[in-house]
């Protein structure tokens, strides 16, 4: 008796890794839908809301790190329909989509999106104490050449933390929850 080898079907072989748990956390965190009541897209304009597309973004930064201009070459070794749903695709998160995304975000307002992400925390996180916060700054020196654009940090010289007020510097600030959430941060002249 003559058995035919049964025909095997194609398939793609995908590393799951962690993005499917961030992704999780993302929607945990309500950060997609929070992102899209920031920056509304017209369906005509983007089948793929900004939300997702920084979605994209941080699960690929928390996992592989890849440049904006690589992040389609890395969901295409990703599920991306288990991650972002049926009719997905890696080319969906091109460079120029998601800088589009980006300058969504900018255009939102970088502060209220921070603290949409932080009250999506506060939300999450029943046992976050608000009881104690600790903020802190820290100078960073600045090389190279300083812009002159109204909108950029100024880089001037003053009271540095490593002792170098001749030095052009950067400050950065935070702020945490006892337990050690950041709850604020910003880049300071």
């Amino acid at each position: 008796m003559n058995n035919p080898i049964p025909q095997i079907p194609d398939f793609q072989v995908c590393r799951v890794g962690s993005a499917p748990v961030i992704r999780q956390l993302i929607d945990k965190l309500g950060l997609i839908d929070r992102i899209d009541q920031l920056s509304p897209v017209k369906k005509e304009d983007c089948h793929v809301s900004v939300g997702t597309r920084i979605a994209t973004l941080i699960i690929n930064q928390l996992t592989d790190r890849k440049a904006l201009y690589k992040v389609e070459e890395f969901y295409e070794r990703q599920d991306v329909e288990l991650l972002f749903g049926p009719e997905r695709k890696a080319s969906d998160f091109n460079d120029d989509a998601l800088g589009r995304a980006l300058d969504a975000l900018h255009s939102a307002g970088l502060q209220e999106v921070y603290i949409q992400a932080v009250q999506g925390i506060r939300e999450a996180v029943s046992d976050l104490s608000w009881d104690h916060l600790h903020f802190d700054t820290t100078s960073l020196v600045y090389t190279g050449e300083a812009k002159e654009e109204a909108d950029l940090v100024k880089i001037v010289r003053g009271y540095s933390k490593d002792h170098r007020p001749d030095l052009p510097q950067i400050k950065i600030g935070m702020g945490t929850t006892a337990q050690g959430f950041p709850i604020y941060g910003e880049v300071l002249d």
